[in-house]
């Protein structure tokens, strides 16, 4: 099971779709399953699939690397091709991501399709005030503390797993991209 930075790339156009992972086998063969299904989250990258079809990708490994350290690296593989089928340009954020009405009801539609476990349940106040307040759960202390801790070689995973973050929270916070607001 390797770790790493992938990119999916459309052989006709160049255009890419960039990832990371820590199993690269599995996360390819999720792409791929969802890409042939028509369910991809990614839009573009499902209608280019579409139009050009599967013989026109391929799946190359642009870097191996430690679990702890894939966001990162997935964030300068970002920055620096921009690649064209990415709708979120936040390596491990939701952040920017909006769905259409249309989108949403397809989803919806899927769901109750699939008999999802999920499909129309609702979280109680608790969950829900804690889910609303874990946006902010870092102020500036905490935020100072993070680059100190990661400056001093531990771990971005651990980090998080001691604040009751996401590590993607914590690569935020180590990119800027994290303001504490």
């Amino acid at each position: 099971m390797k770790s790493g930075v992938y990119h999916i790339r459309n052989l006709a156009n160049g255009k890419l779709y960039i990832g990371s992972a820590f199993n690269l086998r599995k996360r390819w063969t999720n792409h791929s399953s969802l890409l042939n299904r028509n369910l991809h989250t990614s839009i573009k990258l499902q209608n280019a699939w579409n139009k050009y079809g599967a013989d026109s990708f391929v799946f190359e490994i642009l870097l191996y690397c430690d679990p702890e350290n894939c966001l990162m690296y997935e964030q300068i593989a970002l920055d620096h091709f921009q690649p064209a089928y990415n709708i979120l340009k936040v390596a491990g954020s939701s952040i920017g991501m909006k769905c259409s009405d249309q989108r949403r009801l397809k989803m919806q539609i899927r769901m109750k399709q699939d008999n999802h476990p999920n499909w129309g349940k609702h979280h109680s106040l608790e969950t829900r005030q804690r889910i609303g307040n874990g946006v902010r759960k870092l102020d500036n202390t905490k935020i100072e503390s993070i680059r100190t801790l990661i400056a001093n070689g531990l771990s971005q995973r651990y980090v998080a797993s001691q604040l009751g973050v996401s590590q993607g929270t914590i690569s935020r916070v180590m990119t800027g991209k994290y303001n504490g607001n």
